[in-house]
């Protein structure tokens, strides 16, 4: 089992999650990590502590992990501070079925708002724009993964959106920075 942090992609990781017998998906993993790191000043130890406590991993599955995955949390951070809206939800490749794409994204989305509320603590203050951001968020973790034959554009409308909204919430979340 050879992995790089410079070949990680949706694909890969499933391989890894496979191989290490974790019940989550790339899109679920990446979310939760984006949400986590969303607040910053997490350092990756810390997020491997939350990852450890998410899958119930055994000190195995964590070494494996944090040896696959050391630098990826940089990559993921850098990635959220990308003014120029780099920013990308990880999942399946557009070849993959609609519907599994759109499972995909409201997997995406039900665990970046599970890994923001794990480091919530209320020390930050939130504008109105990222209230609505985070009940939008709540809306497409919650769509349904049923594919309608106009889905596709939708479909890209609904990440063109969600990248928008966690750019929302990581700029109110970084205003003094």
């Amino acid at each position: 089992m050879e992995h790089s942090i410079h070949d990680l992609s949706f694909d890969s990781l499933e391989t890894l999650f496979l191989d290490l017998n974790l019940d989550a998906t790339p899109s679920m993993f990446h979310g939760f990590v984006c949400g986590i790191l969303i607040k910053g000043g997490i350092d990756e130890l810390l997020v491997f502590e939350k990852l450890e406590e998410w899958l119930f991993l055994s000190s195995e599955q964590t070494e494996v992990l944090q040896k696959f995955l050391s630098g990826y949390m940089n990559v993921v951070d850098s990635d959220l501070r990308d003014l120029n809206y780099g920013f990308q939800p990880l999942l399946p490749a557009e070849s993959a079925a609609l519907d599994a794409r759109l499972n995909a994204i409201a997997e995406w989305c039900r665990h970046f708002l599970s890994g923001l509320a794990d480091v919530w603590d209320g020390q930050f203050e939130t504008t109105e724009d990222t209230i609505e951001a985070l009940k939008d968020l709540a809306e497409v973790a919650n769509v349904s993964s049923d594919a309608e034959p106009d889905g596709e554009s939708d479909f890209e409308y609904l990440l063109e959106h969600v990248r928008i909204l966690v750019q929302v919430i990581y700029s109110d979340l970084h205003r003094s920075d």
